[in-house]
């Protein structure tokens, strides 16, 4: 399909239109970004704070995650380090990253299979696609 404009006085707003449809749509993408790390971000932190299945310590007040489960949170530093950052067109979602002095993130989801971001992001799949859509929908909205 090819569209064709034609330039003449009436249809200068068209044109305008068009020319400005990209910078829309890159914004829409970064709140999309923003939307998506902020839910992501909201539903590990919960999920770390349901009840598991693993081991009872006598000196903690939580039980320990099962396999397979997000990890429990026990000190509430990992928790603290889950975040996000927009830079661009691009998103990083993660936990212990710089400065946040917790080194344990990695092993926790890849060595112990306690997946925290992996399961946050298993859980908001369909939402993820509705958060993008809203952010673009509402950016493009502004084209006139």
């Amino acid at each position: 399909m090819t569209v064709k404009l034609i330039m003449s006085p009436r249809n200068r707003a068209a044109e305008l239109s068009l020319d400005s449809i990209g910078e829309h749509f890159e914004k829409g993408i970064r709140a999309g970004f923003f939307a998506v790390g902020s839910q992501l971000r909201h539903t590990a932190r919960l999920q770390m704070l349901e009840k598991k299945k693993g081991i009872k310590h006598a000196n903690l007040r939580v039980r320990s995650s099962a396999v397979g489960e997000t990890p429990a949170s026990q000190t509430g530093k990992l928790r603290r380090s889950i975040g996000y950052q927009v830079s661009g067109d691009s998103m990083e979602f993660g936990a212990g990253g710089r400065g946040s002095g917790v080194n344990y993130a990695l092993i926790l989801e890849e060595d112990l299979a306690r997946p925290l971001l992996v399961n946050s992001v298993k859980k908001n799949e369909a939402k993820i696609e509705t958060l993008f859509n809203d952010a673009i929908n509402k950016a493009l909205e502004s084209v006139s």
